[in-house]
C-alpha cells in the first residue's frame, strides 16, 4: 500500500473538527438530564417522513471576514455550521469562530427584550437594576431624548458602531438626523494600513495574489494562520501556495501561528518595521534591483519637487519632470520625452529633485547596519533579505492573461496590526507599500493587489486620493477634519477625552445622547477607568446588541439585536479573484423579543420625525444604496428591512435577483478578469501614477500647521506629515527607563475582539477550564523570565505608566526578549460566566491621548506601551 499524503490544508481541517468534538463532548457532559432526554426524545419522536433536514446558505458574523456558511437545520433546531464551498472568501472552510456559532445563537445569557435603567447611578459593579420594558415603550424613550437635540443642536448626538455591516444605514440614518458623528472603530483596528493605501492609491484595502505569488514576507500579520480581514481566504490560498513551494517569511517579535507554519521567521523589535523595510529600500537601490520603468511611468517618483517648499513644480496646474533627453522641465504629459529619477536640477531660480531622488536620499540613512540596531535582525540578513526579494520579484518579465500583457512580479510584502498600531502606523506601512512599488509589483501577478483604486486625475496624471478638511472649531466630536485631517476612519479612542474635555479640544457643542451599536467601547479601548468615567458623563446613552457588555450596562436603555442567524443583511464579497454579494438571513426563527438593527433605525427615525420626505432616512438610503429609478424608496413610505434589501439586490443583479433568489442561492459573485484584477491604474487607455511621494500628506500638514499656529495651540504633531515614509521611535519609548519591557497585544484565531469571550465553546478550545490553562496569561520570553526570577504559572504584576493588573505567566521560547505579550479579547465583568473574570484587560494599561495616536490616520497605539513586570 503507498504512503498517503496529507496535506497543509487536510491537517487543518482535522484539527478543527476534532476542536469541535472536544468543545462538544465537555459542554454536552455539562448538560442536565432533562436536557439530554429531550434531544433524544425529539429524535426518536420523528419518523422519515416528517423531519425537516435542510440546510441553508448565509454569512458569518463571528468575525468582519463574512464567510460563507451552511447551517444545517433539523425539525427548527439549528444543529450544525459549515463553511460553503460556493463562497468564494472561505471556499467550504470555517475557523473555529464559525463553528461555534451556535452557541451566540442559543446563548441563555443573551439580551431577550428590550430594558430600561431604574438606577440612575453608573459605574463598574454598579446594578442598573434593568426592568423589561415594551417596544413601543422603548422607542418612545429614545425619541423622546432626541427630538429637542435634532432641533437644537443634531452633532450632540453621537453614533458609535463596531463591527457594522450594515455601514450604508447607519451613515444614512446620522445623515438624515443631521449629525457628522458617525464614528466606526477604524482607529482601533488597522486605520493607518487604510489611510496608507488611499494615500499611496486612492482607496483601500490591498491584498496579496497569493496564487501567482512564490515569495512572501509577512510583517505583524497572521495572515496564514490566525487573523486578518480577510483571513480564511489568505490561510487557505497561503497553504496552497506553500504545498506548490511559495516561501513565507514571516517578520514579528512573537511566534504567531504563522510564524510557526513558516520557512523563516524573523525576530524584530515591536514596531521598527518600517526601519527595516526601509533598509530593504536601500539595498534594492544600491543593488539596482528596481523596477525603473514602473516608477519612471506608472509612480510621481519622476516628479520634480522644489526642495525649499515641498511640493511639486507646477506649470499651469500640471506637475513637471526633467527630460533628460531635451535637459529641460517639461509636464509629466509631454510624449518623446525620457523622464529622470535622480539629480538635482535648478529651474528659475529653485533647487529641485525627482521625487525618487528624495526617496533615495531618505534611506540612505537606513543602512543595513542602522536597521539592525534598531531592529534587531542582524545586517547581514537584512541584506540578504532584500536581495532574495528583488531577485525572485523577476523585474521585467510579464504574463499573457486572455490577450492582455500583465506584469508578473511574483513577490509580495503583506503587513497588518502588528505594523500599524503604532503612534506612526501611517508612516510605517507607507514604508512597506514603497518596498513593494520599487520592485514594480503593485497590481501584478503575485503581487500586491490594490483591490480599490481612486479615480484618475488628467491634470495631475495620478490616482486622486480622497479629500480631506482642515476645519476649526472642531465639527466632529473624535476631531476627524480638525486635528486629524486625514484620519479618513475616524478617531474612535478621541471621544472619550473629548467627552472630559471638551474645552481643551476647542469643541464648540457636548454629547447629550449616544447610541452604541454592536461595539463595547469601554473594554476596547484604551485607559479602561478613563473610558467608565467618560461613559458616566453621557445624559442618556442606548444601546442595540445582542449581549451584555461592559458598555450596555451603564446604558439607559438596552435595545436587543438579532444575531446573524436570525437575520437578514446583503454583504459585499471582495477577494482578489472574486466580487458579489451573499445573503446573510435567519436560519431558524427569532429566539426571543427582539429586532433587526434596521427596523430598529427605521422605528426610531419615524419617532423622532426624520424618516420621510426630502432629507428624511429614505432619501438618504437611496443615495447611499445607490437606489435609482424603479428600485428607489418612496419617501412617503415606510419599509422594512426585506423589503429595502429585495430593491437592493434586483437594483445591483436585475429583477431576476431579489431577495427570494438570494435566500434559495445564497451567493452571487463572479470571478474577475483580468483588467479588473490587475493594474488598475490603467484607467480609459492610459495609466495613472500611484504616490511613492505624498503631496497629500504635505499639503494637509502644513494646513494644519497654519490653523493650530493661528489659534496658538500646543499641537505639534502636524510635524510627522511627512510626504516620504521615515522610522520615528515611539515617544513612549522614551519613558521612564524602568518600564524595561514593550508590552504587544494580539489576537487569537478562537475570538474576535472582546465579543466572543461569552462563546463556552471557543473559550475551551482556546484552552480555558483546561488544568494548567484556565485564564489567559501573560507571555514572556524564558531569558526574561529568568533574569526576574519568574517561573512558568507565577502570578506577577505588570505595571505601565497608565496602570497595573496581575496575571499569571507563560514562560515561552518563541518570543523576543525585552517584550511581552497579551491577547486581547479578555478581562470582561459584565459578560456571561464563561467570560466574567477570566484574564485581564490590556487596555488597562495601555495609555490614550495624542503621544499614543498615530498623527496622520488616527490609529491607537496598541504596541506602543513599556510596562515592568514584578511579583
Amino acid at each position: 500500500m503507498g504512503e498517503e499524503k496529507i496535506t497543509r490544508r487536510d491537517f487543518a481541517k482535522i484539527v478543527a473538527g476534532t476542536g469541535g468534538i472536544i468543545a462538544l463532548g465537555s459542554v454536552l457532559s455539562n448538560l442536565e438530564p432533562s436536557q439530554l432526554l429531550a434531544v433524544s426524545v425529539e429524535k426518536k419522536e420523528s419518523s422519515p417522513s416528517n423531519i425537516e433536514d435542510v440546510r441553508i446558505p448565509s454569512v458569518d458574523l463571528m468575525c468582519t471576514v463574512s464567510c460563507g456558511i451552511l447551517a444545517r437545520r433539523v425539525n427548527g433546531r439549528l444543529v450544525k455550521i459549515e463553511g460553503n464551498p460556493n463562497h468564494p472568501i472561505n471556499e467550504g472552510g470555517l475557523c473555529p469562530k464559525g463553528n461555534c456559532g451556535i452557541m451566540t445563537l442559543y446563548d441563555p445569557y443573551r439580551i431577550k427584550a428590550p430594558l430600561k435603567r431604574t438606577n440612575p447611578k453608573k459605574g463598574r459593579g454598579e446594578d442598573p437594576a434593568w426592568v423589561e420594558i415594551s417596544w413601543d415603550e422603548a422607542i418612545e424613550l429614545i425619541a423622546s431624548n432626541l427630538r429637542e437635540i435634532r432641533r437644537r443642536k443634531p452633532n450632540a448626538f453621537v453614533l458609535l458602531h463596531g463591527e457594522n455591516q450594515i455601514p450604508e444605514f447607519t451613515a444614512a440614518f446620522m445623515s438624515a438626523f443631521g449629525s457628522v458623528n458617525d464614528i466606526g472603530r477604524g482607529s482601533l483596528g488597522e486605520a493607518a494600513l487604510d489611510v496608507a493605501d488611499a494615500l499611496t492609491w486612492g482607496a483601500s484595502r490591498h491584498r496579496v495574489d497569493v496564487d501567482n505569488c512564490n515569495l512572501l514576507l509577512l510583517f505583524g500579520t497572521g495572515a496564514a494562520a490566525e487573523s486578518n480581514s480577510l483571513f480564511l481566504w489568505y490561510a487557505r490560498h497561503i497553504a496552497d501556495a506553500r504545498e506548490r513551494g511559495m516561501k513565507l517569511i514571516v517578520i514579528e517579535p512573537r511566534l504567531s501561528n504563522s510564524a510557526a507554519v513558516a520557512d523563516e521567521w524573523i525576530r524584530i523589535n515591536p514596531g521598527t518595521d518600517a526601519a527595516l523595510a526601509l533598509a530593504m529600500i536601500n539595498v534594492l537601490i544600491q543593488k539596482g534591483l528596481v523596477d525603473y520603468d514602473f516608477i519612471k511611468n506608472a509612480t510621481n517618483g519622476p516628479y520634480l519637487v522644489d526642495v525649499s517648499s515641498g511640493y511639486f513644480l507646477r506649470r499651469g496646474g500640471k506637475p513637471l519632470i526633467w527630460d533628460k533627453k531635451g535637459s529641460r522641465a517639461v509636464p509629466w504629459d509631454s510624449e518623446g520625452v525620457e523622464p529622470a529619477l535622480t539629480g538635482s536640477y535648478l529651474i528659475d531660480g529653485k533647487e529641485c529633485k525627482p521625487a525618487f531622488q528624495l526617496l533615495c536620499e531618505v534611506v540612505e540613512r537606513y543602512t543595513p547596519e542602522e536597521a539592525a540596531r534598531i531592529t534587531g535582525v542582524p545586517a547581514d540578513r537584512i541584506v540578504d533579505l532584500a536581495e532574495e526579494f528583488g531577485r525572485r520579484a523577476q523585474i521585467g518579465s510579464t504574463m499573457l492573461l486572455e490577450g492582455h500583457t500583465i506584469p508578473y512580479r511574483p513577490v509580495a510584502a503583506e503587513f497588518y496590526r502588528g505594523v500599524c498600531a503604532h503612534q506612526h502606523g501611517a508612516l510605517y506601512s507607507r514604508a512597506i507599500l514603497l518596498l513593494n512599488v520599487l520592485v514594480g509589483n503593485i497590481d501584478a501577478v503575485g503581487g500586491l493587489s490594490m483591490m480599490n483604486v481612486g479615480e484618475g486625475d488628467d491634470i495631475s496624471g495620478m490616482l486622486k486620493t480622497p479629500p480631506y478638511n482642515v476645519r476649526f472649531p472642531p465639527e466632529r466630536f473624535d476631531l476627524k477634519d480638525s486635528f486629524y485631517p486625514l484620519a479618513y476612519y475616524g478617531v474612535r479612542q478621541q471621544v472619550s477625552l473629548s467627552i472630559l474635555q471638551p474645552e481643551r479640544y476647542l469643541l464648540p457643542y457636548r454629547v447629550e445622547a449616544m447610541m452604541i451599536y454592536y461595539a463595547n467601547p469601554v473594554l476596547q479601548t484604551p485607559g479602561e477607568e478613563l473610558q467608565i468615567e467618560a461613559f458616566k458623563k453621557v445624559p442618556f446613552l442606548f444601546t442595540v446588541d445582542c449581549f451584555m457588555s461592559e458598555t450596555a450596562e451603564m446604558a439607559d436603555v438596552v435595545l436587543p439585536d438579532r444575531t446573524y442567524l436570525e437575520r437578514f443583511d446583503l454583504v459585499p464579497i471582495h477577494t482578489p479573484t472574486h466580487r458579489g454579494h451573499a445573503l446573510r438571513q435567519p436560519v431558524v426563527e427569532p429566539l426571543y423579543n427582539t429586532r433587526h438593527i434596521v427596523d430598529i433605525l427605521i422605528d426610531i427615525a419615524e419617532k423622532v420625525g426624520f424618516l420621510y420626505g426630502e432629507g428624511g432616512f429614505n432619501d438618504h438610503l437611496n443615495r447611499r444604496l445607490g437606489l435609482r429609478g424603479k428600485y428607489k424608496l418612496n419617501l412617503n413610505e415606510k419599509y422594512t428591512n426585506e423589503e429595502i434589501l429585495d430593491r437592493l439586490c434586483r437594483s445591483l443583479y436585475g429583477d431576476e435577483y431579489d431577495l427570494e433568489w438570494f435566500k434559495k442561492n445564497g451567493v452571487k459573485a463572479e470571478a474577475l478578469k483580468p483588467l479588473q484584477r490587475y493594474v488598475r491604474y490603467r484607467q480609459n487607455g492610459r495609466v495613472y501614477r500611484i504616490h511613492l511621494y505624498s503631496e497629500t500628506i504635505k499639503e494637509a500638514g502644513d494646513a494644519l500647521k497654519r490653523e493650530v499656529e493661528r489659534l496658538g495651540l500646543e499641537w505639534k504633531n502636524y510635524r510627522y506629515y511627512q510626504p516620504l515614509p521615515i522610522y520615528v521611535e515611539p515617544s513612549g519609548h522614551n519613558s521612564d527607563p524602568s518600564f524595561d519591557l514593550r508590552l504587544i497585544t494580539y489576537k487569537v484565531v478562537e475570538h474576535t475582539l472582546s465579543r466572543t469571550a461569552q462563546n463556552p465553546w471557543l473559550m475551551e478550545l482556546y484552552g480555558l477550564g483546561v488544568p494548567g490553562l484556565e485564564e489567559p496569561r501573560l507571555i514572556i520570553s524564558s531569558i526574561d523570565a529568568e533574569r526576574r526570577n519568574i517561573k512558568d504559572g507565577d502570578e506577577v504584576w505588570v505595571e505601565s505608566p497608565s496602570g497595573k493588573t496581575k496575571v499569571r505567566v507563560f514562560v515561552v521560547e518563541g518570543l523576543k526578549p525585552g517584550v511581552v505579550g497579551l491577547p486581547a479579547h479578555f478581562g470582561h465583568w459584565a459578560f456571561n460566566r464563561y467570560a466574567k473574570g477570566v484574564g485581564v484587560n490590556a487596555n488597562k494599561l495601555i495609555p490614550v491621548g495624542e503621544e499614543y495616536t498615530d498623527p496622520i490616520s488616527g490609529q491607537q497605539a496598541f504596541n506602543d506601551t513599556r510596562v515592568k513586570v514584578y511579583k
